[in-house]
């Protein structure tokens, strides 16, 4: 199902290049329970539709349910208030909205449910994880349908919470140089990656460490060869090359 964002959404905090997964995500979590007030988690199909089998979660953490927001879908001026009261990514359409108390116990629960944060999408789960903040804001968002995960950290708190938890992959003012972003998307087994703006002619050989990649864009003027280590990541299912003069594809 694709959900139609609004458009006067704007997205808050420091954008992550993909989600954190396994036991990166269980630390992200009980690092967002710790530093917020709520999470909300959405429902937004129309009411003539079926429920997934997720029913079982909302019934799971009903002991820690402290209020619902009903969006109606004709209502956008409603949507804009409810966006702005709350200073969130997680009001971009009508819907359902659960807000949910943070504490140890509900923290847990959200670690068993889910392995990562795209995981929460219908119909699978309820939608879009968010976290916030005491006063409103996010600490950690999701938009899963769009692929927008970020947390609302400064620049240094973010170079210290990469250095503590493998697989929290923040994108940092550092990585426009292309070495420090290579060693971080190496550190961290990213598997997705968007590389401009570095002013390439060739891609450094170095590109095969990338061993989780799955989806790849590089969008570079001047690129005009490929390494052949590029070719040799296993898992990768997707990549996109925007050049002006790409001399050859490496034969495989």
């Amino acid at each position: 199902m694709h959900v139609q964002k609004d458009e006067g959404m704007e997205t808050y905090g420091m954008r992550m290049y993909t989600d954190p997964r396994g036991e990166a995500y269980e630390q992200v979590i009980g690092l967002a329970i710790r530093n917020s007030e709520y999470f909300v988690l959405g429902e937004k199909i129309p009411a003539d539709v079926v429920r997934g089998h997720y029913t079982s979660v909302l019934d799971a953490l009903e002991p820690y349910l402290v209020k619902t927001i009903v969006i109606q879908g004709d209502n956008r001026d409603e949507l804009t208030q409810i966006r702005n009261t709350y200073r969130s990514n997680a009001f971009y359409t009508a819907g359902t909205y659960y807000f949910y108390r943070c504490c140890e116990e509900s923290g847990n629960l959200l670690k068993q449910m889910a392995n990562r944060l795209s995981d929460w999408i219908y119909p699978s789960l309820p939608e879009d994880l968010c976290f916030l903040k005491e006063g409103g804001g996010d600490y950690l968002y999701s938009v899963v349908h769009e692929h927008m995960y970020g947390m609302e950290v400064t620049e240094e708190e973010a170079i210290e919470l990469m250095d503590r938890i493998t697989g929290l992959f923040l994108e940092l003012k550092s990585h426009r140089n292309l070495d420090r972003l290579l060693d971080d998307a190496i550190k961290h087994k990213t598997d997705w990656l968007y590389i401009s703006g570095h002013g390439l002619t060739e891609l450094p050989e170095r590109i095969r460490e990338l061993t989780e990649m799955r989806d790849m864009e590089i969008f570079e003027q001047d690129l005009y060869r490929l390494p052949e280590g590029l070719f040799k990541l296993s898992k990768l299912e997707r990549l996109r090359i925007m050049t002006a003069d790409l001399e050859s594809i490496p034969y495989q």
